[in-house]
C-alpha cells in the first residue's frame, strides 16, 4: 500500500502539471478546479449506478472464488 505522503506527493506534481500546461487559457486554475475536473469525468463514466454495482458485485464474487481456491490448496 502506498503511504498517504507519497500519495499526496503524486497528486501535487499532478496538479502542478495541469497548472503549468494550461497556463495560457487558465492561469487561475486550482487543485479545487482540477478535483472537480476529475470527479466529473469519473462520475459521466459511471452513467448507470445498477451497472457499477453490477461490476463491483462480479468483482467481489471473483475475489470470493480466488480466496476460496486458495484456501482449498
Amino acid at each position: 500500500m502506498a503511504s498517504p505522503h507519497g500519495v499526496v506527493m503524486v497528486a501535487t506534481q499532478f496538479i502542478l502539471l495541469k497548472k503549468l500546461l494550461h497556463k495560457q487559457e487558465l492561469p487561475f486554475l486550482s487543485a479545487f478546479d482540477v478535483r472537480e475536473i476529475i470527479m466529473h469525468t469519473y462520475a459521466n463514466k459511471k452513467d448507470d449506478i445498477k451497472e457499477a454495482l453490477q461490476i463491483m458485485k462480479n468483482r467481489h464474487r471473483q475475489r470470493a472464488n480466488m480466496h476460496n481456491n486458495q484456501i482449498k490448496t
